[in-house]
């Protein structure tokens, strides 16, 4: 059996005073009884990120920043998501749009679901807000949701006091969530083993690497070699080090290619 669906929990706020923590803590928490992943709050205010600070587009990879690579490290170790979003303004959190924002790769061919909160709309629009952007990334987003009241669900403003009937709903969510999750995992690993078998032509094929190289797999065989962590089961030792040298040749600084 293989190890078990890892589900990351982002909660969208930061400000002082939220309150998205205390639902991001009743989702793990029921979500871990009703579902059969493991469940693990994310904190963005922990995770303490600027405003975007890459001077290239996250879909390109070329991440500089000790921040972006430690956050892509994060999203990468995750199979799904359930984004805990506030409302400010019909929208959701400039936090949580700034992190969606810093990398791509990782989200990419995943799950997610969205629980809101919010006055007037219980957080619906900015849910439907975030929907696009996550079909962007490439992340799957299921049906279901929850949308809590601060009027409803919360004593004051302050205390989450959800209803009984928010636990159902959070039952359909763990069920779509987790089935989606376990048909990426196959979309990935699909995906995975197609991009391997493109890098392995290139080196195998030395006298057209060039050539090859010229027809734009030149970025696949890169990743092959930095992103070793993904690639390296589906690669001998062999022809990983006939990639470094080549790329090492092309002025790529690539470990290990003397």
């Amino acid at each position: 059996m293989g190890s078990p669906l890892r589900i990351g929990i982002i909660i969208g706020s930061t400000r002082p005073g939220r309150v998205g923590d205390q639902v991001a803590a009743w989702v793990q928490e029921h979500a871990s009884r009703l579902g059969e992943a493991e469940y693990e709050v994310i904190d963005l205010a922990e995770v303490n990120l600027p405003l975007l600070d890459e001077a290239v587009p996250a879909s390109a990879g070329r991440y500089v920043g000790e921040h972006t690579h430690a956050w892509a490290a994060t999203v990468d170790s995750f199979d799904g998501f359930i984004f805990v979003t506030p409302e400010y303004n019909h929208a959701p959190s400039a936090a949580l749009i700034n992190a969606l924002s810093f990398v791509y790769r990782e989200w990419n061919d995943k799950a997610a679901a969205l629980v809101s909160y919010g006055a007037t709309a219980n957080g619906a629009r900015a849910a439907d807000m975030l929907r696009p952007i996550l079909g962007e990334l490439q992340l799957a987003d299921v049906r279901q949701q929850l949308a809590l009241s601060l009027i409803h669900d919360f004593e004051g403003f302050r205390t989450f006091t959800p209803g009984e009937q928010h636990l159902t709903h959070l039952q359909a969510l763990v069920s779509q969530l987790e089935s989606w999750a376990t048909a990426m995992q196959g979309v990935r690993e699909a995906k995975l083993e197609a991009a391997a078998g493109s890098c392995k032509r290139a080196i195998v094929v030395t006298d057209g690497f060039s050539a090859l190289w010229e027809r734009g797999r030149l970025d696949l065989t890169v990743e092959a070699v930095v992103c070793e962590a993904r690639f390296a089961p589906l690669f001998s030792d062999g022809e990983l080090e006939v990639a470094r040298k080549r790329l090492s040749q092309f002025g790529y600084p690539v470990d290990g290619a003397a």
